[in-house]
């Protein structure tokens, strides 16, 4: 089909939900690459807050004898965990996204302090 063939059969409908889709699209990337401010991980252990710690500094945490965590340049990432598939290391740094490791019954959130969604791992 060619170009004109196409564009006759548009009708303004049609632009406007394209303009909507990329004005989405432009909103919700700028919403996920932006930082936010006062962003803190949030260290679950057997569904229980085990401690907080500010994003903004760097430093290597051992948790217990099972997992060790890495926050640097406001990111954080497990560094080290006992667990058979090792999941939780292969995710990498990450800035939004939770890192779970299900054996040893670990959560790590990054949020701010106001945001207290759980995840619950049964």
């Amino acid at each position: 089909m060619s170009w004109k063939l196409i564009r006759a059969q548009l009708r303004l409908a049609d632009f406007v939900l394209v303009a909507l889709v990329i004005c989405a699209i432009i909103v919700s990337a700028r919403h996920f690459t932006e930082p936010q401010a006062n962003n803190q991980v949030f260290v679950y252990k057997d569904n229980v807050l085990w401690n907080v710690y500010p994003l903004d500094r760097n430093d290597v945490i051992m948790i217990d004898m099972h997992n060790t965590l890495e926050i640097k340049d406001a990111k954080v990432r497990m560094i080290k965990a006992d667990c058979p598939d090792k999941r939780c290391i292969k995710q990498g740094w990450t800035d939004k996204m939770p890192i779970i490791c299900v054996p040893n019954r670990l959560i790590v959130e990054i949020k701010t302090q106001e945001n207290e969604h759980k995840l619950i791992l049964h």
